[in-house]
């Protein structure tokens, strides 16, 4: 966790904090972006994979992730 004081417009103050969660989340995106399906991001963060798939979905949903399709990840996957 990060917290910051930071000053207002109006001259108050408040407190910002960020979360370990923001953390995780950007590994998620780190880690999607390279290949790694649901499941494999999961166990590397020792998260379920149910918690990435609807992390995933809702940056896809707010534009901030794009699915590698089957196309894109080339010979990652190829199976003899």
């Amino acid at each position: 966790m990060e917290a910051r004081l930071e000053q207002l417009p109006d001259g108050s103050q408040r407190w910002q904090v960020n979360l370990a969660t923001d953390t995780i989340e950007a590994q998620m995106l780190e880690l999607a972006g390279l290949g790694l399906n649901q499941p494999e991001i999961g166990r590397e963060l020792g998260i379920s994979a149910s918690t990435v798939c609807r992390f995933l979905r809702k940056a896809q949903q707010e534009g901030r992730y794009a699915p590698r399709t089957r196309a894109s990840e080339g010979s990652r996957r190829r199976r003899p």
